[in-house]
This record gives C-alpha cells, structure tokens and sequence, in this order.
C-alpha cells in the first residue's frame, strides 16, 4: 500500500468539498477521514510484525538540497496512526452533523489538519532509524558517543531541566 494516499487523502477530500457548491464540504470530508480509517485498519491488516519499517516510501523531492519524501509505518506509530484516523473520522462525522460559518473553510482545515498529524506520525520512522544508527555506531567510550551524550545534555538544559545523578529529571532552575 502507497503511504501517500493514506497521507493525501483527507487534504484531497475536503479540497474537493471547498470547491463543490452547497453543503458539499462536509460531506466530502468527512467520507475522506473515514475512508482514511478504512485504509488505516488495512494497514493493521497487512502489517507483519517483527519486520521493522515497513510500506516505506523514499523518493527525491528536492535533488538539488537533499530532500526526500521518506515516510514509513513501523510498530510504535502503527497505533498512533490508528487512534489518529479514528478519533479524527469520528471528531469529522459529529463536525459534519452541526453547522458551522464558513463551513467549506472550517472542513478544509480540518482534512489539512489530519494530513499534517498523519504526515508527521510516518515520518518519526525515519527519524527513528537515524537515532538508532547513532546509537548502534556510538561506542562507549568513543567519540560519537561523547558527542551524542553531549547532545542530549544540551537539549536538557536549553529546556530547563536538570538531570541528577540518581537519574531524576528536575524541571525548572537546579
């Protein structure tokens, strides 16, 4: 199954509904975020576990600055894509059934907004395989491990945060 459609789909249906006449928008959308559910309970279906990331799609999207469109669903955001097309269907479906001002605007950010949850939920498997080679090339004692632990020091505190040594995280000022 191509990912992109999965994606896509709900930003297509409520743009189709933007443009038909009447009360068209609500309608589109919401049967765009449900079949979006329907394709993600298929995902569920033909996903085998133990494989690591699968319906990986990897494509150059900007040769000239290195960007690619990477998305993939592995075992941790299987489930958050699942609990994201349903309460997504169902939050659309109630939406579909009040009435709203500027109702074409309202269920096109809407499919725009399950677009950009989806989106981001497929690309965490990239991100993930980048961080679990660091880690796999990061030996103790070497020089990425220092540099990946220096990192992650100051991520804590730009954050505020101070990690102590019996391994507490403290929030705020030392």
């Amino acid at each position: 199954m191509d990912l992109s459609i999965l994606i896509w789909l709900p930003a297509a249906a409520a743009l189709l509904g933007a443009i038909l006449p009447g009360r068209a928008a609500r309608f589109s959308a919401a049967a765009g975020s449900l079949v979006t559910l329907g394709l993600s309970i298929a995902v569920l279906a033909q996903f085998k576990t133990g494989g690591g990331p699968q319906f990986v799609t990897d494509k150059v999207w900007i040769k000239e600055l290195g960007i690619n469109y990477h998305v993939a669903v592995d075992g941790l955001n299987l489930f958050f894509i699942l609990l994201a097309t349903l309460l997504f269907a169902a939050t659309m479906v109630w939406a579909a059934l009040q009435t709203w001002e500027r109702e074409s605007m309202f269920f096109l950010w809407f499919g725009i907004a399950e677009t950009a949850v989806l989106g981001a939920l497929m690309v965490i498997a990239k991100r993930k395989q980048r961080l679990i080679s660091q880690r796999e090339s990061a030996r103790p004692g070497g020089q990425a491990g220092q540099d990946l632990l220096q990192a992650l020091l100051k991520g804590f505190e730009s954050s505020g945060s101070v990690l102590t040594q019996d391994g507490e995280m403290r929030l705020g000022s030392p």
